[in-house]
């Protein structure tokens, strides 16, 4: 009987488009030797059809390495496109096979369990200009944001409900006193037992922020080695600076703006605090996926404040040229902003 790591590797190579016909012929065969082979090389197929979400399909970080090491010692005949999304695409199928991993995709959430005795955890991602409501498997609700993602188990822990978090989401937790709600992202970690507070943490952004509207939450750095967190009373927040380590508080009474964006952006408010032109174009990319490019020489001193009520796009950059000097244009999902310094508006 064949090796399985050999079947493995002619299967991704079949997938990957670059088997000999005899390997071809060899995992044809082996497909109909029974129905449970088949069925598993179909199920292959039709995941290889689906888009790459992340190389990183398994978390277990040794079993991967090991097998990563198993396989770049019996392709040394592969040409070297670690880099390619085709590459991705191998090795994501041989890490499938041979983690024997169970994926399965639906719209935007991804379902994994790498092994039976491990918990299911769904992952629901919206992308740009997409926004969302959840219900979680205790009752709580989260509003996500565009270009957000979050993890959760199909089933809560008997001691803690963990909710893995990359962007910005809203949530209204149901009030359990003997399962913490616990928010874990890059850096930061926040536990509350029952509230409504919101969580900005996009990746490569300087500051994670957390804005209470009711209850209390706890917030932890994940680099301190120490349990002790800082509490949070309603109508106020806190902004942690990821590489400075440090917490800076802030109120709705001292922070208006700050405090209305992280409350109002899942009623579709878009508020501008102060920003410059980089945050501005970030925004509006963020909010309605869309690329901007920026053609002449911007002014200085944007400082832009503004609060806009499910508008669209083009009454945006409408009200906002006026007052920042440039000239516009929408072409699909392409917005340019034309700068004339000779120009006074």
């Amino acid at each position: 009987m064949e090796n399985r790591k050999d079947i493995d590797l002619k299967i991704a190579r079949c997938l990957q488009g670059e088997a000999s016909e005899d390997e071809k012929r060899e995992v044809d065969s082996w497909a109909k030797q029974s129905e449970q082979n088949e069925y598993e090389y179909e199920r292959l197929r039709a995941y290889w059809k689906k888009p790459i979400r992340d190389p990183q399909l398994v978390n277990h970080e040794e079993q991967k390495a090991q097998i990563w090491q198993s396989f770049l010692e019996q392709q040394e005949d592969i040409p070297q496109r670690k880099t390619s999304r085709g590459w991705l695409r191998m090795v994501a199928a041989f890490l499938l096979l041979a983690c024997g991993s169970f994926l399965f995709y639906q719209s935007d959430y991804i379902f994994q369990k790498a092994d039976p005795d491990s918990p299911l955890w769904i992952t629901k991602a919206n992308q740009k200009g997409q926004k969302s409501q959840i219900q979680l498997p205790d009752g709580s609700k989260v509003w996500l944001n565009a270009d957000s993602k979050i993890s959760y188990q199909e089933v809560f822990s008997d001691t803690a409900r963990v909710i893995q978090l990359g962007g910005e989401a809203f949530f209204d937790v149901v009030r359990d006193s003997l399962r913490p709600f616990i928010v874990t992202t890059e850096g930061l970690n926040v536990r509350v037992l029952g509230t409504q507070f919101n969580v900005e943490a996009f990746e490569g952004e300087r500051d994670i922020t957390v804005s209470l509207l009711e209850g209390a939450v706890e917030v932890h750095s994940s680099e301190e080695d120490s349990n002790e967190g800082i509490s949070i009373q309603p109508e106020n927040g806190i902004s942690f600076i990821k590489q400075e380590n440090i917490f800076q508080r802030f109120s709705k009474s001292s922070h208006k703006e700050k405090f209305n964006k992280a409350i109002s952006w899942k009623e579709g408010v878009l508020i501008f605090e102060g920003v410059d032109m980089s945050v501005f174009i970030q925004e509006i990319s963020r909010w309605y996926g869309v690329s901007v490019v920026v053609k002449g020489t911007p002014t200085d001193d944007w400082d832009l404040k503004g609060q806009f009520n499910n508008e669209y796009l083009s009454n945006i950059l409408e009200a906002v040229s006026y007052s920042k000097g440039f000239e516009y244009e929408i072409e699909d999902k392409l917005v340019t902003l034309t700068f004339d310094n000779n120009q006074k508006r």
